[in-house]
């Protein structure tokens, strides 16, 4: 039981060490912002006075799960916020 709790406290600082760049950084690497704007997958900062939206059909999220061993799960979480509706930018067509 001792080692699950340190387990678990281990696993809530670790992606505190292991922290991705800012937004804006040339070393951010995103797939859901490759679509946008010039596809060099970094995403702008979250702004929420440009949503102006209601519902949630604006977030779009990708999680990627994959074993390592008996002992190691990796997981990555990628989410984007679409602060400005697609008809107004002309971007319908895009998926």
């Amino acid at each position: 039981m001792r080692t699950c709790i340190a387990l678990v406290i281990i696993l809530l600082f670790a992606p505190l060490a292991n922290a991705a760049p800012p937004p804006g950084d040339s070393e951010v690497s995103n797939e859901i912002c490759s679509s946008w704007a010039n596809g060099n997958g970094i995403c702008d900062d979250y702004s929420s006075s440009l949503d102006s939206t209601l519902i949630d059909e604006w977030i779009e999220g990708h999680v990627a799960i994959s074993m390592e061993g008996a002992s190691a799960i990796e997981m990555s979480i990628e989410l984007a916020v679409h602060e400005l509706s697609r008809e107004e930018l002309g971007l319908l067509d895009l998926d």
